[in-house]
C-alpha cells in the first residue's frame, strides 16, 4: 500500500510476523487478500497537516475516543463516543473502534465496498495506531494511512492517504464521492490540531504530573505509554 517500513536496529522480526495482529483481526472484515485490493486515490485523496506537538501527542489523541463530543462534535454526530470501543493489538499497536460510522450514509455517497464485509457489522470502523509512527483508519468503503513524520521535539508533519476499491480511486463517476470523504476527514484531523497543541503546551507546564489513566478509556493509550517506556529504558549500544 505504498508505505515503507524501517527498522534501524538490525534485529527486526519478519514483518509479515510484525503487521500479523492486524492482519488477523482485519481479515474478519475484509477477507484474507482484502486490503490487497485497496489502491490509493491520486486526485482527492491527499492531505498533508502540520502542528507544534510532539508525535506521540497526537498518536495519544488517536488511541481515545472520549474528546470527540468537545473536539469533533461533527464526527460524534456520525460516530458517537457511546459506540466506541477500545482495541490492543499484542504489542503492535492499540486504538479504538466504532459500531455505528454512519459518514457515508449520511453523505449520501455510494462507493464500492469489501465483498465479505458481514452485513451485520456494515457500520463498524476501527482506528489503529500501528507503532510507532503509522495511524490506520477501516471502513466498509474505504482505509486511510497517516504518517506522522517528527519534525523536531515539538512539531510534526502529518501525511494522510485515502484507498478505494475498485475504480473509486482514480474514476469520474466517483470524483464528487472522493471529494466529500477527504473534506469530512479533513475537518476531523483539523478539529484535533489545537488539541494536541494544547496538549505540548500543558506537558510544558511546571504544574503538569503526568495525569491519570481512565481504566475504562485510556486502555489503548496505556498500551502505547507502556510501548514508548519499555522503548526508552531499553539499554542502547555505541
Amino acid at each position: 500500500m505504498d508505505l515503507v517500513f524501517i527498522n534501524l536496529s538490525g534485529q527486526a522480526t519478519p514483518f509479515c510476523d510484525y503487521i500479523a495482529p492486524l492482519v488477523e483481526r482485519w481479515s474478519v472484515f475484509t477477507g484474507v487478500d482484502g486490503l490487497s485490493a485497496l489502491r490509493p486515490a491520486a486526485t482527492d485523496g491527499r492531505m498533508r497537516l502540520e502542528f507544534n506537538c510532539n508525535w506521540k501527542l497526537a498518536v495519544e489523541n488517536y488511541c481515545e475516543s472520549y474528546h470527540l463530543p468537545w473536539v469533533d462534535p461533527g464526527l460524534n454526530s456520525y460516530s458517537r463516543i457511546e459506540d466506541h470501543y477500545n482495541i490492543v493489538a499484542r504489542n503492535r499497536g492499540a486504538g479504538q473502534g466504532t459500531e455505528l460510522f454512519e459518514f457515508t450514509e449520511r453523505a449520501g455517497l455510494i462507493l464500492p465496498r469489501f465483498p465479505l464485509w458481514p452485513a451485520a457489522q456494515l457500520k463498524t470502523a476501527e482506528y489503529i495506531a500501528l507503532f510507532p509512527n503509522l495511524l490506520l483508519g477501516l471502513q466498509n468503503d474505504h482505509m486511510f494511512a497517516m504518517v506522522l513524520l517528527p519534525r523536531g521535539a515539538t512539531s510534526t508533519q502529518e501525511s494522510v492517504q485515502i484507498y478505494y476499491l475498485g475504480d473509486a480511486p482514480d474514476s469520474c463517476e466517483f470524483s464528487h464521492a472522493r471529494q466529500i470523504m477527504l473534506a469530512g476527514w479533513r475537518e476531523v484531523f483539523r478539529e484535533d490540531i489545537s488539541v494536541v497543541e494544547g496538549m505540548q503546551r500543558g506537558r510544558a507546564s511546571p504544574s503538569f504530573d503526568g495525569g491519570t489513566f481512565s481504566p475504562v478509556l485510556d486502555t489503548a493509550t496505556h498500551r502505547f505509554h507502556r510501548w514508548v517506556a519499555t522503548r526508552l529504558a531499553a539499554p542502547t549500544s555505541g
